[in-house]
């Protein structure tokens, strides 16, 4: 039986212009540093490296934090943060599930819907992040 991922990432500021700002997710708040009381079970440290059209070079660097939050939720299996290094404020939450492709597309409907009620002037796109597909 194949495996399917359904994703959702949630990332700091707005989704759309008048949209309800998004705090952050899953009791991790993105105007705070990151608590200590937060089991980590993974940490790497990330680069990521990218040209603008004007051709300058940058470098962003974080770090990618595997952890149990404070406030799970049924669905998601396993969650990612990304936090920045020297302030250790968090930026961007992953959480994902593995499931059939049945369960996939009903989970992701349930997602879809449960964000769309907790942020209704807010526009979600499915896309896709490293491959998964994902709501952003």
């Amino acid at each position: 039986m194949k495996t399917f991922l359904t994703a959702v990432v949630l990332a700091i500021g707005f989704s759309e212009v008048n949209a309800e700002e998004i705090t952050g997710g899953f009791g991790i708040p993105f105007d705070q540093p990151f608590s200590e009381s937060i089991k980590i079970l993974k940490e790497d440290k990330i680069i990521w490296s990218a040209e603008s059209s004007a051709g300058e070079r940058w470098q962003l660097y974080l770090d990618s934090l595997d952890v149990v939050p404070p406030e799970p939720n049924s669905i998601f299996r396993d969650y990612r943060v990304s936090i920045t290094p020297t302030s250790r404020l968090p930026f961007m939450i992953y959480a994902q599930s593995k499931m059939d492709r049945s369960a996939c597309l009903s989970t992701e409907s349930a997602v879809l819907r449960i964000l769309k009620e907790k942020y209704p002037n807010a526009k979600f796109r499915k896309g896709h992040f490293n491959d998964i597909k994902s709501f952003q």
